[in-house]
Order: structure tokens, then C-alpha cells, then sequence
């Protein structure tokens, strides 16, 4: 059986690519970040499904437009009945969890359906 990857999900908002050193940014430092991208894989070609944070990420996780999954703006929770690829992750054996702020939705619900660990630092 081959190895299964490691698999680190990184967003920021309100980040433009060419703020890092990977995407050729000669002034700002960000060796951990050229690391990782000269390590794993990194994307040039990335577009949003909504240009505003929490359906963007809802949109993320669950692989659906706004339209589909109901989060139109900031401060509609995700609705746990949709699946997130997180969800099918832990269900494949992986280990997740998640730092930082997701906001996209109820982490306890999701967490808890899924068996795996989140801690939402802000």
C-alpha cells in the first residue's frame, strides 16, 4: 500500500500571492511559507467563489457554490448536514483538526459527527 500524504491546508484573507517570497516577492521574508510551497504542491491559478470570507470557505470545504450550500454572507453558519472534505478525510482514516479562525461553521456539531479535533484560536 502506498503512503498517503500529508495534506496542510493554509488560507489567509485579504493575502495577495505576490505578498510571499515563493510567488517572487523580493522584500518580504517568508522562508517557511517558500519551504512548504517549494516541498508540497502550490497554486498560481485560484479563484473564489465569493469574494467575502464565510461563504468563501464554505464554499471551500464543501466543494459547492454559495447557491448550493446557503452560506450568501458573513454570519450564516454552515449547516452541518452538508459533508466537508474534512469530514471525508477523517472518514478515510486521517487524522484533522484545525487551527485558527475557520467561522465558516458550528465546529462542535461538524467535530462531533466526524470524530475529529478542532480548536478554533483567534
Amino acid at each position: 500500500m502506498s503512503k498517503r500524504p500529508n495534506i496542510i491546508l493554509i488560507v489567509t484573507d485579504q493575502h495577495r500571492a505576490d505578498h510571499l517570497g515563493c510567488y517572487g516577492n523580493r522584500i518580504v521574508q517568508t522562508p517557511n511559507m517558500d519551504q512548504l510551497a517549494a516541498t508540497g504542491s502550490r497554486f498560481d491559478r485560484f479563484h473564489v467563489a465569493s469574494p467575502v470570507c464565510m461563504p468563501n470557505r464554505a464554499s471551500l470545504m464543501t466543494g459547492r457554490m454559495p447557491s448550493l450550500h446557503g452560506v450568501r454572507h458573513n454570519g450564516i453558519p454552515l449547516s452541518t448536514e452538508h459533508v466537508t472534505f474534512v469530514e471525508l478525510l477523517a472518514a478515510a482514516g486521517y487524522s484533522t483538526g484545525l487551527i485558527g479562525k475557520s467561522r465558516s461553521h458550528a465546529a462542535t456539531a461538524s467535530t462531533a459527527r466526524s470524530g475529529s479535533a478542532a480548536a478554533e484560536w483567534t
